[in-house]
C-alpha cells in the first residue's frame, strides 16, 4: 500500500518537488531480530521510508551507504552504566586483580607517592572481596598520614579508607553503624579499621566528591564515551551515582551535547537516597533539557550487593548464618517514595538483588497501584539476581521492565556467591530467561565499571552461557540491547527498531550475530555507527 501511494505521489509531481532523503542505507538491514529490509531512508535524523519506498527517495543531495555483505542492526543501548563514576575511577588507581590486602596497601602507597599534590584524594577502585576477605585500612593509615584515601571495591558497595578520611567524616569508635551499613571495627578496642560497607560509606563519599568540581570529575569522560561508541553502543542508561556517592551532575553531559562532543545518547538517572530528594531531582530534570541527553528518572538502592552477601534475602545466607543482607529502605518508606514518584511523574529505577528486596519493591508498587487505580510511570527493576517464580506474574501485571546484567552471573559463578547462597538457591539464581518467557520487557547491560567491558556483543554472548535452564538465546540477547532497552527508558515508539518513524540509530556489523556460531559472536567487529542519522567517527 505504501509503495502504491508513493507511485501516485511521484506521478503527480516532478522529482525535484519530492522531499528526498538525507541518507539512504542499502544492504542487509535488520529492522529487529526477526524482520529484514534492503533499504532505509533517513531525513532529519528519522527513518522516513523502508525498502522500495526508501530507494525512491534518493535525490542528488542524498548520501548513500551500501554495507555490502555486512549487516545493519538497531543501535545497542546499555541499560545500566555508571559511566561518569567509572571514567573517574579508571583514571585513578586500578586495583582489579589485586591479590591481597598487603598488595593493595603497597600499590596505594606507591601510587600516592607519585600523585599530583593538587589531587584532593587518593582514590582507587576495583578490589575484589574474594581476594581480600579481611579489608583493613590501618596499614595504609600508618604510611599515608597527610591526605585522605578512598579505595572502593569492584561492586561499589564496600570501601577501605585511611584514618585521615575517617577523621574528616567524623567516624570514631563511638559512631554507631548506620541501619543500612557496617563500620569495620577492631574486636578488642572497637576502633574503626577503615573498612566500610554500604551506607557506612556515605559520609566519606560526600566528603570526597565535594572536593571535585565538574571539570576534574569528568576529565576522563570524553575518552570513555568514544570507547563506548566504538563498541557499538548508541545509547546508555547512566546512573549518576554509586552506593552512597551522589554524582547528580547531568550538566556535564548537557555541556558535551551542546559542544557537539557527545557520540551517544545518554538517558540519566539521578540518585534518590530519601524521599526528601525529589525537589532537587525535579530541578535537575527541568534545568537540563536536551535531545541526546534526557532525564530517565530516579535511581534507588533497595538492598546491597549479591557479591558481598549484602543482597536482602528471604532466607539467611548459608555461608553467613544469621545474615539476611542489607536493605536501605523498609516497606513503608519504599511505598511512600513510589507514591511520591507517581504524583510527580518521575519513573523509578530500583536496585533489587535479593528476593526480599524484589518482594518489598513489588509490595510497594502494588500498594500504590491499588490506591491510585494503576501506575502511570514506567518503572524499572534492576539486577534481580534472585526472584521468586511468583514474582514474574506480579512484575508483568504491574507493567514493569527489568534490567539485568548477564555478566554478573559469570562473576558470581567464579566467586563466592554460590557458597554464600548454597547450591540449591544458586541453581535458580540469575534466571533471566524467566523474565523473557514471562513476557516482561527485558533490557540488558553491563553495570560498567562493575563489569569492565562495555562490549554489547560480549555481553550478548555471555547471556547464552548461564546454563541450559536460564540462558538466553542470541535473539533474546540482541532484543534486550535494542527493543528491551528502549522499553526500559519508555522510548519504544522511536528507539530500539529500524522502521518508519524511528530515529536512525544503527550500527554496521562485520557479520550477522544471528547466523554465526554463538562462540564467534565476540569476534564480530563494529564497522560503523550512526546516531540520529549522523555517522560517528
Amino acid at each position: 500500500m505504501r509503495s502504491l501511494w508513493l507511485v501516485f505521489l511521484l506521478a503527480g509531481c516532478k522529482k525535484d518537488d519530492v522531499e528526498t532523503a538525507d541518507l539512504l542505507v542499502l544492504g542487509n538491514i535488520h529492522m529487529d531480530v526477526e524482520t529484514e529490509t534492503d533499504a532505509i531512508a533517513v531525513r532529519n535524523g528519522q527513518i522516513v521510508a523502508i525498502g522500495a519506498d526508501a530507494q525512491a527517495l534518493k535525490g542528488t543531495g542524498t548520501a548513500e551507504v551500501d554495507v555490502g555483505d555486512q549487516h545493519v542492526f538497531p543501535g545497542f543501548h546499555d541499560a545500566h552504566t555508571h559511566l561518569l563514576a567509572g571514567s573517574f575511577a579508571f583514571a585513578r588507581l586500578l586495583l582489579l586483580g589485586t591479590p591481597s590486602m598487603e598488595a593493595m596497601t603497597t600499590a596505594t602507597v606507591d601510587y600516592a607517592s607519585d600523585l599530583d599534590p593538587e589531587e584532593p584524594w587518593v582514590v582507587g577502585y576495583g578490589w575484589l572481596a574474594e581476594n581480600i576477605p579481611e579489608p583493613d585500612g590501618r596499614a595504609i593509615s600508618e604510611v599515608i598520614t597527610d591526605r585522605p584515601v578512598l579505595l572502593v571495591s569492584n561492586s561499589g558497595h564496600e570501601a577501605v579508607v585511611n584514618q585521615f578520611a575517617l577523621d574528616l567524616a567524623g567516624i570514631t569508635a563511638e559512631t554507631p553503624d548506620p541501619p543500612d551499613g557496617m563500620i569495620g571495627r577492631d574486636p578488642d578496642t572497637g576502633e574503626p579499621t577503615g573498612y566500610l560497607v554500604e551506607g557506612a560509606m556515605t559520609a566519606i563519599a560526600t566528603q570526597a566528591m565535594d572536593e571535585y568540581d565538574d571539570a576534574r570529575l569528568s576529565s576522563a569522560l570524553p575518552g570513555k564515551l568514544v570507547d563506548f561508541s566504538r563498541s557499538g553502543l548508541t545509547g546508555v542508561s547512566e546512573i549518576l551515582a554509586a552506593p552512597g556517592f551522589d554524582l547528580g551532575r547531568p550538566q556535564i553531559y548537557t555541556a558535551l551535547e551542546e559542544s557537539g562532543d557527545l557520540p551517544i545518547r545518554v538517558t540519566w538517572y539521578a540518585p534518590l537516597f530519601s524521599i526528601d530528594d525529589f525537589d532537587e531531582i525535579e530541578a535537575l530534570r527541568d534545568n537540563n533539557p536536551g535531545e541526546l541527553v534526557r532525564f530517565g528518572g530516579a535511581k534507588i538502592w533497595v538492598d546491597g550487593s549479591m557479591g558481598s552477601a549484602e543482597a536482602w534475602m528471604e532466607e539467611e545466607y548459608q555461608g553467613n548464618p544469621g545474615s539476611f543482607g542489607t536493605h536501605y529502605l523498609d516497606g513503608d518508606a519504599l511505598t511512600a517514595i513510589v507514591f511520591e514518584a507517581e504524583t510527580r511523574g518521575i519513573p523509578l529505577k530500583l536496585h533489587v538483588n535479593g528476593d526480599a528486596a524484589v518482594d518489598a519493591a513489588l509490595d510497594a508498587f502494588e500498594a500504590v497501584a491499588a490506591a491510585n487505580g494503576s501506575l502511570t510511570q514506567h518503572h524499572i527493576l534492576d539486577h534481580l539476581c534472585l526472584a521468586d517464580p511468583d514474582d514474574i506474574v506480579r512484575i508483568s501485571t504491574l507493567g514493569l521492565s527489568v534490567s539485568v546484567q548477564p555478566t554478573h552471573y559469570a562473576a558470581a559463578n567464579l566467586g563466592e556467591t554460590a557458597e554464600y547462597l548454597g547450591e540449591e538457591v544458586f541453581s535458580h539464581a540469575y534466571d533471566y530467561s524467566s523474565f523473557v518467557e514471562g513476557g516482561i520487557p527485558t533490557a540488558l547491560g553491563t553495570d560498567w565499571p562493575v563489569w569492565p567491558s562495555s562490549d554489547p556483543l560480549l555481553v550478548a554472548w555471555s547471556s547464552t552461557k548461564t546454563g541450559a535452564e536460564r540462558e538466553l538465546t542470541m535473539e533474546d540477547a540482541l532484543r534486550g540491547y535494542t527493543e528491551g532497552s528502549a522499553a526500559a527508558i519508555n522510548r519504544s515508539e522511536d528507539l530500539g527498531r529500524l522502521d518508519v518513524g524511528y530515529l536512525a540509530d544503527f550500527v554496521v556489523l562485520s557479520q550477522n550475530p544471528l547466523e554465526v556460531d554463538v562462540d564467534a559472536v565476540p569476534d564480530i567487529t563494529v564497522e560503523r555507527r550512526f546516531v540520529n542519522g549522523r555517522e560517528i567517527h
